[in-house]
């Protein structure tokens, strides 16, 4: 690739190839991958090393009910696809100064640049419940036969709206389905100019939302409902050799390097940012895939991560609420029945989305808007 230089000159500047390891196989890893062959054109020699085989489209684990699972793609043909080679491995820890990650099988990987998005550590919040991510949601959400249904919110969780995505495919046929959450209205983080309308869907369908805290970690709750359902509990990767906060999340700074590290970057739910998300995860790569090229390539203008949050509430009846919000500290947010961004998929991830756009021919009964929509087919 050829960057234009910021001195005025006119001039260009190539990449140089090095070696550019990413550690992860998930949303924020896969969205670098794509950037980093895009924007290095190809002269990076990029190496993927992940602890499971296949990248997985977490938001489709809600249709499993229904008959839906979530679409895999097998992580070693989509590296090769952007040139780049898999390494089956788990990262443990980083030795910054010999450039160099661990793994847990005691193997030593070379870098020239690292970008690290293993994602967070999901752990079970309440026993004796089904908690998303953790096996198979039961098929009685689907049949209607499960009775009342709960779902749980954990105190500290940042991102609620699989909470509320669930609720509205489990509502109807007179079932009792309630939300309950710590957070003071639902979706709270989107922002005050989208939580009328908000609470208007969930009315609409008879969603019961119980604000203001959750049931501690721990804790009983098997007598809130027939069906008990939980979000995660999360934590950070807790990488050794690395800054990290008090809950073992990567430190990065607004380009997302690590501090006291040389050419180490970090994105996704990994890192110490406020809101664990998908859209935010492909955002942060973004960011740290150009601080990449840029370090390869000479002194071009850096570019800030500044994150937009982007999420869509969809019913079985088709009807869709898209919302937004600038996580700037002054957008109030925005909530709207059209699409706010494209293509208007549930993967809001800039290039993940569009190859699975540009190749939904190959992906079958796949649908990349959101489950209900084949539901309601």
């Amino acid at each position: 690739m050829m960057l234009v230089s910021n001195d005025g000159s006119g001039g260009h500047l190539p990449v140089h190839g090095r070696e550019v390891l990413i550690i992860g196989g998930g949303i924020a890893a896969v969205e670098a991958l794509m950037a980093l062959a895009d924007l290095g054109d190809r002269r990076l020699r990029l190496q993927v090393v992940a602890g499971h085989p296949s990248f997985l489209l977490r938001p489709q684990i809600l249709g499993e009910p229904w008959g839906g699972p979530p679409l895999r793609i097998d992580l070693e043909r989509l590296c090769r696809a952007f040139g780049a080679r898999f390494v089956s491995g788990t990262v443990t820890g980083v030795d910054a100064d010999a450039r160099q990650v661990r793994t847990a099988g005691g193997e030593r990987l070379d870098y020239e640049r690292l970008l690290l998005a293993p994602g967070a550590q999901p752990a079970l919040a309440y026993a004796a419940t089904r908690t998303l991510g953790f096996g198979a949601l039961p098929k009685t959400l689907a049949t209607g036969t499960s009775g009342s249904v709960a779902i749980v919110v954990p105190a500290g969780t940042s991102w609620t709206l699989p909470a509320y995505e669930l609720a509205l495919l489990t509502a109807g046929a007179g079932r009792d389905v309630r939300v309950i959450t710590g957070e003071t209205v639902p979706l709270e983080v989107f922002g005050p100019g989208t939580h009328a309308a908000t609470r208007a869907l969930l009315d609409r369908h008879r969603v019961l939302v119980e604000t203001g805290g959750a049931p501690e970690p721990g804790s009983s709750v098997t007598d809130l409902a027939d069906t008990v359902i939980s979000l995660p509990l999360l934590n950070g990767p807790a990488l050794a050799g690395l800054p990290l906060d008090g809950r073992g999340y990567v430190q990065v700074d607004a380009h997302m390097a690590v501090p006291g590290t040389d050419d180490v970057y970090a994105a996704g739910d990994a890192t110490n940012g406020a809101v664990k998300q998908g859209g935010l995860a492909a955002q942060q790569a973004d960011t740290a895939a150009a601080e990449i090229v840029r370090s390869c390539a000479g002194n071009t203008p850096r570019v800030p991560y500044t994150p937009v949050l982007r999420g869509k509430l969809t019913t079985p009846g088709g009807q869709e609420l898209y919302l937004r919000r600038a996580l700037d500290g002054l957008d109030a947010g925005r909530a709207d029945d059209r699409p706010l961004w494209q293509p208007s998929s549930v993967v809001c991830a800039w290039r993940v989305a569009r190859w699975l756009s540009y190749r939904r021919g190959e992906l079958g009964h796949y649908t990349l808007g959101h489950v209900a929509q084949a539901l309601s087919a």
